[in-house]
C-alpha cells in the first residue's frame, strides 16, 4: 500500500473512543487502514439489536465495509471505536479503481478472511453452548449480589446479541438463580450459577 502513490497522499484520522465511525444506515464513508488502536464491527439487526461480528486491530481488514463499499450500500453495518483510533480512510473510488486491482492486496484481504474464518470457529462463536458457558463465566466473576448493567451492555462484552443473553437470563431467572430488573441483575443464588458452570465447562 505504501508504494501506491494515491494511498501517500490520503490524510490520517484520529477517532475518538466509543465514536462511531460508521452506523447502519451510513453509506461506508471509504475503505479504512488501522493504524492505531482497535475498532468493533457489528451487525444491526431487525429492531435495531446489535449482534457481534470481531474486533479489527491494525493491520486487520474489514470485509463487511468492503461488501458495502463494492455494493454501494450501508449494509446494516456499524463500526465503533473501542479506544483511541488512528485510521486512514482509503476515499471510495480510490478503493474500487485502485485497490480491487491490485493482486498484493486482494491476496492479503483473502488470508485475513481465513484468519478470521478460523478465530470464528477456534473461539466456538457459533456454538450456543459456548455462549451459555461465557455467560455463566462473566456471572462467576462477578464480586457483588447486584449488577448495574443491560443486557445489551451483556451481549457486547461477551460478543454476542442482545436477544441470546435475554433469554438465557430470563431462563436463569425461572430456575431461581438471578431476579432481573430494569438495569440490574440481581443475584439469588450464586452456587447453583457456579455449578451450572462446571457443568459446562466439562
Amino acid at each position: 500500500l505504501a508504494e501506491l502513490e494515491c494511498i501517500q497522499t490520503i490524510t490520517g484520522i484520529h477517532v475518538a473512543e466509543k465514536e462511531i465511525i460508521k452506523d447502519s444506515n451510513q453509506l461506508c464513508p471509504g475503505f479504512p487502514l488501522l493504524v492505531k488502536g482497535s475498532m468493533r464491527i457489528s451487525l444491526i439487526l431487525e429492531g435495531g439489536e446489535e449482534s457481534f461480528l470481531y474486533d479489527l486491530y491494525p493491520g486487520d481488514y474489514c470485509h463487511e465495509v468492503m461488501n458495502c463499499l463494492m455494493h454501494q450500500e450501508p449494509g446494516n453495518i456499524r463500526s465503533i471505536a473501542l479506544e483511541e483510533c488512528d485510521l486512514y480512510m482509503v476515499p471510495v473510488l480510490v478503493f474500487q479503481q485502485k485497490l480491487m486491482k491490485e493482486t498484493a492486496f486482494l491476496q492479503d484481504i483473502y488470508e485475513d478472511a481465513i484468519l478470521k474464518l478460523h478465530k470464528l470457529f477456534q473461539n466456538n462463536q457459533l456454538d450456543y453452548q459456548s455462549i451459555e458457558e461465557r455467560l455463566l463465566g462473566y456471572l462467576c466473576e462477578q464480586k457483588t449480589n447486584i449488577i448495574y448493567t443491560t443486557h445489551k451492555d451483556i451481549a457486547f462484552v461477551l460478543h454476542s446479541a442482545r436477544e441470546v443473553i435475554s433469554r438465557k437470563l430470563k431462563d436463569y431467572e425461572k430456575q431461581g438463580w438471578i431476579a432481573l430488573k430494569k438495569g440490574k441483575i440481581i443475584f439469588l443464588n450464586k452456587d447453583a450459577i457456579q455449578e451450572a458452570y462446571r457443568r459446562v465447562k466439562r
